[in-house]
């Protein structure tokens, strides 16, 4: 609160200053007063006692020295003016102090005297001495110190007490002022110091969130690294499981004696090249992910490409009852720059997830054309189970499959059309799915048709496409 000396300092300097002032008051007005009033009644004693000298010295002179002897003609003198009330006695002395006349009402002391000398050729004959009672002049005096004081007290009130209360008012309020003040602060503090725990908690949180993401991250790329290096480890003895598998079935070195060993053989190799074909998979999607995979790009002509692809799934799709389609360009295509391998992938995934989702009597149509301003485009349909537009996010997800009845039977690691989508984005493309439930599902891949000299310059110095990889790659373990 404030300092209770300070105020009481003010308190009492505001107080002696107004007794100081209520006291000059109550004694200036009287002593004013008496002091004019008596200076006036003086001037006017000694001009009666002026007057009547003069008019005595005339007489004495006229007379001579038996002037002293007419105390009748010496009254008439002296009484020129009727007598009032409250006119000064005049009282007329020889010299040796013998009074000779006295003229006038008796006045009550204490008595105010003024003396003027009656001079005859230099030579003092007398003295006549005007004096008045100070009664009268006291008693007024009394009446102005008694209005003084009054309003010397009411200038103490005004200036004394008054002022004091509104000060102590004002006080009051400010000090109910302050106190909501300092609630106020002492409310801000605390919210300041829970926002201060709360922003020490959630830098700790942060800090803690971002050590787990590094190390999340660290052991994501750390798997994904050493899955990108294990190519030759898990393709060396899947390789020879199928080569045997097909030395079997071919009877390289004479005949099994039971047709069933060489259907358990082709059994066993078709196994073993779809377990290839699911970790080259894995393998490519390890690789991107760690940024190892290297595209090696060359002119490539795509409609002849799509024919080859076409003609590689031509019986399993013949086997499934299945109408495969391959519409020529309508316009000669100019020549691709892309890695052919990766590009044949792209579209044996795609032809591989159209013939999976195609029942049989359905079809499958190929198509190519070059679309304007963005490059070259191939576009693979089918009349499949489809998928819902809200659903074709999560077809693009590894390792993901839309789950609804039409696809819960299909089986799959849910790798081609992510694979594609990423291998695409890697020559700088784009892929696009149109698709609805129970109408089929469209896939358009446009890749620009870059020049030799523009493909090189993409590629980098480490030969494969420096590009921004899709949303789910390098992110999944953030």
């Amino acid at each position: 609160m404030h300092n209770v000396q300070s105020i009481e300092r003010l308190r009492r300097l505001i107080r002696r200053l107004a007794l100081l002032i209520a006291l000059v008051t109550a004694v200036s007005i009287p002593l004013g007063y008496f002091a004019i009033a008596y200076r006036s009644q003086s001037e006017e004693l000694a001009f009666r006692a002026d007057l009547t000298a003069k008019v005595l010295a005339r007489y004495v002179y006229m007379q001579g020295p038996a002037w002293r002897y007419s105390r009748e003609r010496l009254e008439e003198l002296l009484a020129d003016e009727p007598d009032r009330a409250g006119e000064p006695q005049q009282v007329v002395r020889l010299p040796d102090g013998t009074e000779v006349v006295r003229h006038g009402p008796d006045q009550t002391p204490p008595l105010h005297e003024a003396a003027t000398a009656v001079s005859v050729r230099g030579r003092p004959e007398a003295r006549v001495t005007a004096q008045a009672s100070l009664r009268p002049l006291l008693l007024d005096t009394a009446l102005a110190a008694l209005f003084s004081s009054a309003l010397g007290g009411a200038i103490w009130l005004v200036i004394g007490l008054l002022p004091l209360r509104a000060l102590k008012r004002s006080l009051a309020e400010l000090d109910r002022t302050l106190e909501t003040v300092e609630r106020h602060a002492a409310e801000t503090e605390y919210a300041y110091e829970e926002l201060k725990r709360q922003h020490r908690l959630v830098e700790e949180t942060t800090h803690e969130l971002m050590k787990a993401r590094d190390e999340a991250m660290a052991a994501d790329r750390a798997k994904s690294a050493f899955l990108a290096t294990m190519s030759h480890e898990l393709r060396t003895p899947l390789n020879a499981i199928i080569g045997f598998s097909e030395v079997l079935t071919l009877g390289v070195f004479g005949p099994l004696g039971n047709d069933r060993y060489r259907d358990y053989c082709q059994a066993i190799g078709d196994s073993g090249r779809h377990l290839l074909a699911v970790i080259n998979d894995v393998l490519d999607i390890s690789k991107i992910e760690a940024g190892k995979l290297q595209l090696h790009f060359e002119e490539v002509q795509l409609d002849k490409l799509l024919e080859s692809c076409c003609a590689l799934v031509r019986g399993k799709v013949d086997g499934a009852g299945i109408l495969l389609e391959l519409a020529p360009p309508e316009t000669p295509l100019p020549r691709l720059w892309a890695d052919p391998v990766k590009l044949k992938q792209i579209v044996l995934n795609l032809l591989s997830n159209a013939l999976k989702f195609t029942p049989a009597g359905g079809t499958i149509r190929v198509s190519c054309a070059q679309v304007e301003e963005r490059g070259i485009g191939f576009s693979i349909a089918d009349s499949g189970i489809g998928m819902r537009p809200e659903d074709v996010k999560l077809a693009l997800q590894p390792f993901q499959q839309v789950d609804n009845s039409h696809t819960r039977r299909y089986e799959g690691t849910g790798l081609g059309l992510p694979l594609a989508k990423a291998l695409v984005e890697q020559h700088g493309g784009e892929l696009e799915i149109e698709s609805a439930l129970g109408r089929g599902t469209t896939v358009t891949v446009v890749l620009p048709d870059h020049d030799r000299s523009g493909a090189q310059q993409s590629t980098g110095a480490q030969g494969h496409l420096d590009l921004q990889l899709p949303g789910w790659l390098g992110k999944r373990s953030a």
